[in-house]
């Protein structure tokens, strides 16, 4: 990630480093959680898609303002990868 960044973006912004490394395992899961949302909606399951998004982003909401409260800036990423996490398993 440090050359990545060093390369598009310059020295200045080398404090994003720890946030992209925390976020490449969630991009992962978001593929994931399209295709579940992709195959609920094509099995004639689109209440539960609903349900399930609604809960996450209910989830996601409370765990940003727990983490962000807690270590800051990063606890945003911290919450994100939590309700990736959760909505994975």
């Amino acid at each position: 990630a440090k050359y990545i960044v060093l390369l598009l973006a310059g020295p200045r912004y080398l404090d994003a480093v720890p946030y992209l490394r925390l976020l490449m395992p969630v991009s992962m899961a978001l593929c994931f959680l399209k295709q579940f949302g992709t195959i609920m909606d094509a099995t004639t399951h689109p209440r539960t898609n609903f349900v399930f998004t609604t809960l996450l982003a209910l989830f996601h909401l409370g765990s940003c303002l727990v983490c962000i409260s807690r270590f800051g800036l990063m606890g945003a990423a911290y919450g994100l990868l939590a309700t990736h996490v959760v909505a994975f398993v």
